[in-house]
């Protein structure tokens, strides 16, 4: 095999290796043979190259000279060199010094030649130099690609960005109609006043010519710009309209975030200067690359209603200038170009010369195009593909492809370990051995998540499988502080920005934010990565030092062994009964609820549990049985159909009766039965007497009910109205009751309102006069309850007094307002409001001094006098005292200048006698001499102030006097300015502009006027206010402030800005109006000393009175009854007393005999009684009867004394009549021989008494248990006796109560949490006390390392080092003061340099999305893995691998399934998975998921809310939707709407709306933004939803995971492409083997509910036995959204009850009234029992839970004890535990307090369930068509007519019938309309908005459009569903 030493070097390598060593034949020989194994184009370029070099007989020709000329020193790559001779080529450059080739050859050559490959592919896979590279290839004509900007200079662009500033985006304003008119666009008709159109509208470029812009795409240089302020300010030209501009911006800001929140960096790029170059030189095809890319950020800001779009911004984003990466490796391999790196400092112009100087020689026919764009550009897969160059990492056991994990990852020999398998099972956490010490928590951990922690900090590398909702997050939160507190260094890693931010969110509220370094997205910009560390540097001041937590611990431990203690011994097996102490307990409590009987009663003699064996027990089972045997052979004796009481002498007791017993009993008997004869000779007698059937007496019960009503037959008051007795039903007692109970209360309502209303008043509503329209005096005057009717009407009185007294005040205002300029006197109208402004400007007037009324000027409004003033009068202050000083010495007006005094000053500081015979010093004297200002002045005197006299001429010469004349004005006197006077009158200045403000708006002029006003006027205004006139008129307005306060309601016509006085004037008007309507109540009401409500109170009495009487009177039930025996009369006085007695007696007796009466004959008898004399003969014939019946009770007595007779066995059915009982009595006679039978029966219960069970015999023979419930009662003694064994051996049992653990439990659950608290103070002081190495700290400051380094950049205010160069020089100090990095695999392969910091521990969470090639090189840089992810959740999508990125392609993206890292990890490592799932508070939105994905894996909580609108899943069928183009315009129009009821009506709620696909997810974004334009009140709701913590979100399918909201919405999307067609089944990604994973993220976003839009049904999807997965469940999932349940099966699960305790408290609860579900849940958890309120179907109120097998099974203390129920109520469960203890002493005790609970809880049954807010049904309907209305209809959409004459023909059938009076040049469908949209076929609102001239919408009728509008659009889209109904959405054009 031949041999390649090159095999390991990339083409760049060769390049480069090949270019510096030009010479040699058998290098050049060696790299051919390397070259001829490799197929790229690259490397047959290259081998060309090396043909050329090796054939050619001069190897110094000009071939050698091109090939080299990468390395030729030109003047300007030597200054380059020298500009980067101190800067580390970290990102590309080749080899340092200490890794030549030799060396690197070697390293390699030693390598595992397998994984060297295997590298090499996974590399390839992130290396793209093809022309689908938009960094090589760019699409600068794309509309979605970019946005190309205009006559901008890239420098003055390049310098605003980077000092921070924002720059907006500024359009091409829109032509208006007369623009167009004036350039020739349009004419109008002089005539007609038509439009006509001379030529199409101009598109935005060339309106931009014909407004004078500079429309080039090459961008200016800086001194070719014209000088003027349009390259200064901060917009940047685009060559679009206001909308189209906008949708760009808003596809580019949406792709820009997704990218940041998918892959933690930002894609946007604000690109100045492209590279024009070309595959090779023949080539007539070139392409674009970008060179100089700013890193910014787009915002959003304010709508601008001018234009109807909102503001975009950007900004620079802090982070590194890179170069074009991809654009450097492609120069280098292909055509041995060296791409130069972006200077630190240098500018766009510098670079894009630098890159045209390094071309010009080499590459002639290329070129630098000055061109400029807002760009998506993705340099991270370039970065990685760098990051995993072998030859970048140190040449040892650090480098990557000696790692043994990476090893691991390519060799699947190791997969021979069998490490890698299915999920283990969990830790018995609280059996760990150090679990505090070791595997700390921070946050809470379910024992699932606390197994993954224990493997991890083992040291294990782990695979963490975390479904939905299950809490990756915080499992990563206590993972990464355990691991910080055991002195690993972590690498936290993830693409998803959401899955960084949530963990570090989780860690900064532990306090341990602080030791994590982000270094992802925006994090990673200098000022904030500085910041970070700044705060980490000084909150280690503050930090306290570790803590000892020991204390706690022990205690913690202690009820955490209590509690496992009870919950173990409770659950184990009693003796040797196989059953556990709960079952006994439980088995106990339920036996005795059941059977209710005392368990004593049963108990069997000598029962222990240590004898109670499973055998011994299926014995007396067994004897049980056989007792029930023979005593239904006993029943065979009396016949097979009978009973044991069937038995002639069943019920005789007495076991004493012998043989010769049996004649006497059968006398006793014998007489009992002639008394019987007797009897039924009476009831003939007494049925014949009254004169009823006598069969009614047959009945033994009839016979004792007779006897019993005649001996109770009351005595009667005589007063009784017998006429009336047979009609008073219990209906008719009633009704007259009511009507008692009426006029009662009428009178008592005359006799409380004779106290305030005159008798009079009332005595004529007594006699049926109607009551006057009283006000109400609320609603009229305003006031408040507790207001006096007295003020109000003292209120009243005082307006007519105030109109009298403002009124000379008003005339002294209009002849003031006559005399004021307009803007004043405007103000001086005689209203409240007019007044007011008076008071303000008189005031403000008078408070300038009269003597600066002169001195105004409008210097005085200057912003800028404030600071003139000040720098005056500080002047001043210097200047006067100096020149005080110096003016009796010095004649001032001969002083020089400063310079000359000083010099003179300095000669005559001269000392010694050479200065006499110094001319300099005798010519200052002399000089000094000639300034003083008298003759006689000595020389010493002069120098003793010269000093000053200079300090003074200096002065004035920095005094500009110009300057304070021009800012001042006139009163500038110099030095003699009065500045107090100044300084007084600006400041009234500014009191009037702060009064009515400045600039513009409606009270500037006021202002203004009050400034300007005429000195005379200003003056006579003053003596006005000196008069008094503003206080005058502040009190009147106070006492008219007075009575507003008491009748508020006056402020209306106060408020209308009439005039306050006059006939007409509102004070008038008011006092008539309300003195009209108060004299009525005032006519009523004896005393107007009442309260508004007291009074109101008595109207409403009058009202009541007034219509309870009306009532009374309509009614003639009592006159019928009972006249004219006895009538009532009402009113005031009326005296009733004897009718209603009489009335009363009557009722009394009727409900006695309705109501006590039993025998009904005998009821019908006496209600035909008219008279008392009838009555008491009745009672008379009664006397026979009762001595027959008392007769035949004395011998049954007898007999049942000798029997001692059961009575319930003789008299076997109570419902026999006297016959039967005669007949029983007689078979007993006739059976005299029996009865010794019986008696022997009865003596077989010896034999049960010797065998232990003779209690059970006598409950049985008793009648007191029935034969077939001896089992349960055996059952009961066996489980009570067995209770009782246990509390007597284990005494603190008994001592146990639900109260005490209970305590126990909140008392664990304290420590738990404080531990919580406590574990985060120690990591954190453990942390903050490691040591930090101080590093180098001495020479250059370019050579100080570690903490030196950091301190010197946090003291900065600029020109920070790079964030790379930082991380890498001061790694091991940012380790120690952070040592978790946090970050994605981009951010780690630029930050990070290759194998210089090596981490303990690398975390990567999202791994389903991170592909292989993408992580290796952060888990080259970990020495222990961990992976957490979802194998079931989104696959890694290409998307961002992608280099265009357009939306066409989001399917193809989608569709190319690509394996994740996850799914490498799987098989080698060993797996957790997380099953507790806590996101969704309703089980119907995970339950989907976790049956189809999960195989009902996941523990899911159930939720107490079963069925109700605000949880679960709703599904709304969305009708007309279409699905053209990869999206539904519908579907998203119907989904915005939601959206703002959903912001309206729940803005609490947090919201994501997912789609389909981005084009669908664009659209739903147009159509909120649309929704929020056209409604202020929507855009703040919206805007509030945003702003959130979790803030509302529009995202498409492939960007959710990592996503939870409280709701999502969820558009379908896909549907058939015309209304009522067919859906085709085509759906996108969901199509590919992978599709049901993206389906699973979908399902799965939601916390509280799920509503889908869709515009197919489930039955619209086709399955075949080739249908992929996901296919299927997206059908199988519209099905159960549709029908609330799976394959007909309920979500809510609710199974058999499956134990005692279960049995009993159901039985007992539904006994209370409340049914229960057992075993209630969905997957995972069960709760015990579910109490369902009675009122609200669907709704459990409560959750009772035992302390059985379900509570001991938990795998620990917490999770048992505090995390089960915490979950529980967080879901809203009110969760009560029954301990069995509790259960066994006292159920009824348990039980009364949960039952009195439930009866608080229980809703009240309503006759409709009470809607939810958004009423949403769990399947609704939204139907956006209407039927045709006419033929004529489908004629103008004819599809075969082309589409200017469809418009047209709809213009004139449908539109001109509708509104014919639509002048032509209004008309929506005018000529220029259709021609504008037939040229741009708008088929969405947006589009319409984004597409057609602003002049035209803007002069379009607005009624028309909003009426037809839609319906255009659909003509445009070719849609039938245009033929539906004439009215569609409302827009506003």
């Amino acid at each position: 095999m031949e041999r390649r030493p090159y095999l390991a070097l990339d083409i760049s390598r060769l390049s480069m290796l090949v270019n510096e060593n030009a010479q040699d034949k058998a290098l050049l020989e060696a790299v051919l043979l390397e070259l001829s194994f490799r197929k790229t184009s690259a490397a047959k370029q290259l081998s060309r190259r090396v043909e050329q070099l090796n054939g050619s007989s001069d190897l110094g020709s000009s071939d050698s000279v091109n090939i080299s000329l990468p390395h030729t020193e030109t003047p300007q790559n030597h200054e380059f060199r020298a500009k980067k001779s101190q800067k580390v080529m970290e990102l590309s450059a080749p080899m340092s010094k200490e890794q030549d080739h030799p060396t690197v050859e070697n390293f390699l050559s030693s390598a595992d030649p397998f994984v060297l490959e295997s590298l090499e592919l996974m590399r390839k896979k992130l290396l793209d130099l093809t022309a689908r590279n938009r960094l090589l290839n760019f699409p600068i004509q794309q509309k979605g690609a970019a946005l190309r900007i205009i006559d901008e200079i890239p420098n003055q662009l390049g310098n605003e960005l980077l000092a921070d500033h924002e720059l907006k985006f500024k359009p091409v304003p829109p032509p208006t109609r007369e623009q167009l008119i004036k350039h020739g666009y349009l004419e109008v008709d002089e005539d007609s006043g038509e439009e006509r159109q001379l030529k199409p509208s101009p598109d935005a470029r060339e309106w931009a010519k014909v407004l004078g812009f500079d429309v080039g795409y090459e961008l200016p240089r800086e001194e070719d710009a014209p000088g003027d302020d349009k390259h200064q300010d901060d917009a940047i030209q685009v060559l679009l309209y206001p909308p189209e501009m906008e949708s760009r911006l808003r596809a580019i800001r949406s792709k820009a975030q997704t990218a940041i929140e998918e892959m933690g960096a930002s894609i946007l790029y604000l690109s100045l200067g492209f590279l024009e170059w070309a595959e090779n030189d023949d080539s007539s095809k070139t392409r674009l690359a970008p060179l100089f890319t700013i890193p910014v950020h787009l915002s959003r800001g304010k709508l601008d209603h001018n234009s109807g779009t909102y503001q975009y911004t950007v900004s620079y984003t802090g982070e590194d200038i890179l170069p074009n990466l991809s654009l450097k490796e492609k120069l280098a391999l292909d055509f041995g170009l060296a791409l130069p790196d972006v200077g630190e400092g240098e500018s766009p112009e510098d670079y894009l010369d630098h890159v045209a100087t390094l071309i010009k020689a080499t590459k002639p026919n290329w070129s630098v195009r000055r061109y400029g764009a807002l760009a998506l550009l993705n340099f991270g897969k370039m970065l990685m593909y760098l990051d995993l160059d072998p030859e970048r990492w140190p040449l040892d056991d650090r480098n990557l492809i000696q790692h043994p994990i990476v090893q691991r990852f390519f060799k699947s020999s190791e997969n021979s370990s069998g490490e890698g398998r299915s999920s283990i099972g969990e830790h018995y956490i609280d059996d760990v051995g150090q679990i505090h010490d070791l595997y700390p928590l921070i946050d809470d951990a379910d024992s699932s998540q606390h197994s993954a922690l224990i493997d991890a900090i083992n040291g294990e590398n782990l695979v963490i499988e975390g479904p939905p909702g299950t809490g990756k997050s915080q499992t990563i939160t206590n993972l990464i502080a355990a691991a910080m507190l055991g002195g690993k260094k972590v690498l936290f890693v993830a693409e998803k920005m959401a899955a960084l931010d949530v963990v570090k969110a989780r860690l900064d509220k532990a306090g341990l934010g602080d030791f994590c370094l982000e270094l992802h997205s925006h994090k990673s910009q200098k000022r904030k990565v500085l910041d970070d560390i700044s705060a980490r540097v000084v909150k280690q001041k503050h930090l306290i030092s570790t803590q000892n937590i020991d204390a706690e611990i022990t205690r913690y431990e202690e009820y955490k062994e209590r509690l496992n203690s009870y919950a173990k011994e409770i659950n184990e097996p009693w003796a040797k009964t196989n059953r556990t102490i709960h079952e006994i307990f439980s088995g106990a409590a339920r036996y005795r609820q059941q059977l209710e009987i005392n368990p004593t009663d049963v108990h069997i003699a000598g029962l222990s549990g240590v004898e109670l064996t499973d055998v011994n027990r299926l014995k007396l089972v067994d004897q049980v049985s056989e007792f029930q045997k023979i005593y239904r052979a006993m029943i065979e004796q009396v016949g097979p159909d009978a009973n044991l009481h069937d038995h002639p002498w069943s019920g005789v007791e007495n076991t004493a009766i012998q043989l010769f017993d049996s004649g006497q009993i059968v006398s006793v008997l014998k007489e009992w039965q002639q008394s019987l004869e007797r009897l039924m000779e009476q009831n003939q007698k007494v049925a014949q007497a009254l004169q009823f059937d006598d069969s009614n007496l047959l009945g033994w019960d009839n016979c004792e009910s007779l006897a019993l009503d005649l001996d109770d037959l009351p005595e009667l008051s005589r007063k009784e109205l017998f006429q009336a007795l047979d009609r008073l039903d219990l209906i008719t007692q009633s009704r007259v009751e009511t009507l008692l109970h009426l006029h009662r209360e009428i009178q008592e309502g005359y006799e409380e309102l004779s106290k305030d209303i005159f008798s009079e008043k009332l005595s004529t509503l007594a006699d049926g006069e109607a009551l006057p329209p009283f006000p109400e005096l609320q609603r009229l005057t305003g006031a408040g309850p507790g207001e006096h009717f007295s003020d109000i009407v003292r209120g009243i009185i005082k307006l007519e007094k105030i109109e009298s007294v403002l009124a000379p005040f008003q005339r002294q205002l209009q002849e003031l307002g006559s005399a004021l300029p307009s803007p004043l006197s405007e103000q001086l109208n005689p209203t409240v409001e007019g007044f007011g402004a008076a008071i303000k400007i008189i005031e403000l007037i008078g408070e300038l001094e009269s003597t600066l009324i002169s001195r105004r000027s409008e210097h005085f409004d200057e912003d800028d006098f404030d600071v003139t003033i000040k720098d005056l009068e500080v002047k001043l202050h210097h200047l006067r005292p100096l020149r005080e000083a110096i003016t009796d010495r010095f004649d001032l007006e001969k002083l020089p200048e400063s310079r000359e005094l000083k010099a003179i000053q300095a000669q005559m500081l001269r000392r010694g006698g050479d200065k006499w015979f110094s001319g300099a010093w005798w010519k200052a004297r002399k000089q000094l001499k000639a300034l003083a200002s008298k003759p006689y002045l000595k020389v010493t005197e002069l120098s003793a102030v010269i000093e000053e006299a200079s300090e003074y001429t200096a002065g004035l010469e920095v005094f500009d006097s110009a300057l304070y004349q021009r800012q001042i004005g006139p009163e500038f006197q110099g030095l003699e300015t009065d500045v107090d006077g100044l300084k007084s009158l600006r400041e009234w200045y500014k009191s009037v502009r702060s009064a009515y403000g400045i600039g513009f708006g409606k009270t500037v002029a006021i202002g203004d006027c009050i400034l300007s006003l005429d000195a005379k006027l200003f003056k006579g205004v003053q003596q006005l206010e000196q008069k008094g006139f503003t206080g005058g008129l502040r009190k009147i307005l106070a006492a008219l402030d007075e009575i507003r306060a008491v009748i508020p309601n006056i402020d209306q016509e106060l408020d209308r800005n009439n005039s306050l006085t006059g006939e007409q004037g509102s004070l008038l008007t008011e006092h008539k109006r309300l003195q009209a309507e108060v004299r009525i109540i005032q006519q009523w009401f004896k005393d107007s000393n009442h309260t508004v409500e007291e009074v109101e109170s008595r109207v409403d009495q009058l009202r009541t009175l007034q219509k309870d009487q009306a009532r009374f009177i309509e009614s003639s039930l009592l006159q019928d009854l009972f006249a004219p025996q006895v009538e009532l009369s009402i009113g005031p006085g009326a005296d009733n007393k004897e009718s209603v007695e009489a009335i009363r007696e009557t009722l009394d007796f009727a409900s006695y005999v309705q109501r006590k009466l039993r025998f009904e004959p005998l009821r019908q008898v006496i209600l035909s009684v008219k008279t008392h004399d009838e009555y008491e003969r009745l009672k008379t014939e009664a006397e026979g009867y009762l001595t027959a019946w008392r007769g035949q009770e004395e011998n049954y007595e007898q007999f049942k004394s000798r029997t001692e007779l059961n009575p319930a066995q003789w008299l076997a059915n109570p419902e026999w009549n006297i016959e039967e009982l005669f007949q029983r009595n007689l078979s007993a006679i006739q059976k005299p021989e029996w009865l010794n039978d019986w008696v022997n029966f009865v003596r077989i219960r010896n034999e049960m008494q010797a065998r232990g069970l003779e209690p059970l015999w006598r409950m049985v023979t008793s009648g007191k248990l029935d034969i077939e419930s001896a089992g349960e009662a055996l059952e009961l003694a066996m489980f009570d006796q067995l209770s009782r064994e246990i509390l007597s051996a284990r005494p603190r049992l008994s001592r146990v109560s639900g109260k005490g653990q209970e305590a126990i439990q909140a008392t664990f659950r304290e420590y738990d949490q404080k531990l919580k608290k406590l574990q985060r103070r120690r990591i954190a002081s453990a942390l903050a006390e490691r040591h930090v190495p101080g590093g180098n700290a001495g020479g250059r400051k370019s050579e100080y390392t570690e903490m030196a380094l950091i301190e010197n950049e946090l003291g900065k205010k600029t020109r920070h080092i790079p964030i790379r160069q930082l991380v890498n020089r001061a790694s091991n100090a940012l380790l120690a003061l952070k040592p978790c990095f946090m970050m994605g695999p981009m951010s780690a392969a630029h930050y990070l340099k290759p194998g210089h910091l090596q981490f303990d521990l690398v975390v990567m969470d999202e791994a389903s999305q991170v592909k292989p090639e993408d992580a290796l090189g952060v888990i080259a840089r970990g020495a222990q893995l961990v992976v957490v992810g979802d194998p079931k959740q989104l696959p890694p999508t290409s998307f961002f691998d992608r280099q265009d990125m357009n939306d066409d392609d989001d399917e193809s993206a989608a569709l190319a399934q690509t394996d994740s890292i996850l799914d490498a990890a799987m098989p080698l490592f060993k797996m957790r998975r997380l099953r507790w799932h806590y996101r969704s508070q309703h089980e119907s939105l995970i339950a989907f998921s976790n049956r189809n994905f999960y195989n009902n894996d996941l523990v899911i909580f159930p939720s107490p809310h079963a069925k109700s609108p605000e949880y679960g899943v709703k599904f709304s069928f969305v009708k007309g939707g279409r699905f053209v183009n990869q999206y539904n315009v519908e579907e998203a129009g119907v989904v915005a709407k939601a959206v703002v009821k959903h912001a309206l009506n729940h803005p609490n709620e947090s919201l994501g709306i997912v789609a389909m696909s981005s084009k669908q997810r664009e659209q739903i974004e147009r159509a909120v933004e649309e929704e929020c334009k056209a409604d202020d009140a929507v855009s703040d709701a919206i805007d509030s939803l945003r702003t959130m913590e979790d803030g509302l979100f529009i995202k498409n399918l492939e960007n959710v995971q990592g996503d939870e909201r409280d709701v999502i919405f969820i558009s379908c999307t896909y549907g058939p492409g015309e209304v009522g067609g067919r859906v085709y089944q085509r759906f996108g990604p969901i199509n590919s083997d992978v599709g049901w994973r993206r389906l699973n993220v979908l399902f799965t976003r939601s916390k509280k509910r799920m509503r889908i839009f869709s515009s197919m049904r489930s039955g619209d999807i086709l399955i075949s036995e080739t249908s992929k997965r996901g296919v299927i469940a997206l059908r199988n999932f519209l099905d159960y959204a549709e029908k609330g349940n799976m394959d007909g099966t309920p979500i809510h699960t609710g199974k058999a009850p499956d134990s005692d305790f279960e049995v009993s408290v159901i039985e007992a609860l539904h006994q209370a009234g409340f049914e229960c579900e057992a075993q209630v849940g969905v997957a995972g958890f069960f709760i015990d029992l579910a109490v369902k309120d009675p009122g609200k179907p669907g709704r459990f109120l409560m959750g009772i839970e035992c302390d059985g097998a379900t509570y001991h099974s938990a795998k620990s203390a917490r999770d048992r004890d505090r995390l089960r129920q915490e979950v529980l109520e967080r879901l809203g469960w009110r969760i009560r535990r029954i301990w069995s203890t509790d259960w066994f002493s006292n159920p009824k005790g348990e039980l009364e307090p949960i039952i009195r609970e439930l009866h608080e809880l229980k809703t009240v049954a309503l006759p409709e369930p009470e809607p939810f807010e958004s009423d949403i049904e769990i399947v609704e309907e939204i139907d956006l068509s209407e039927e045709a209305t006419t033929s004529e209809v489908s004629e103008a959409l004819d599809n075969e007519l082309d589409l200017g004459t469809r418009l047209e023909a709809f213009a004139s059938t449908i539109i001109a019938r509708q509104f014919p009076e639509t002048p032509r040049g209004q008309r929506l469908l005018r000529p220029a309309m259709i021609e504008a949209l037939v040229e741009h076929e708008p088929v969405s609102f947006s589009e319409f908005v984004e597409l057609i001239p602003e002049y035209l919408r803007g002069s379009t009728e607005s009624k028309e459009a909003k009426a037809f509008l839609n319906q255009v659009l659909d003509i445009v889209a070719g849609s039938e569903v245009a033929q539906g109904g004439l009215l569609g959405d409302e827009h506003t054009l």
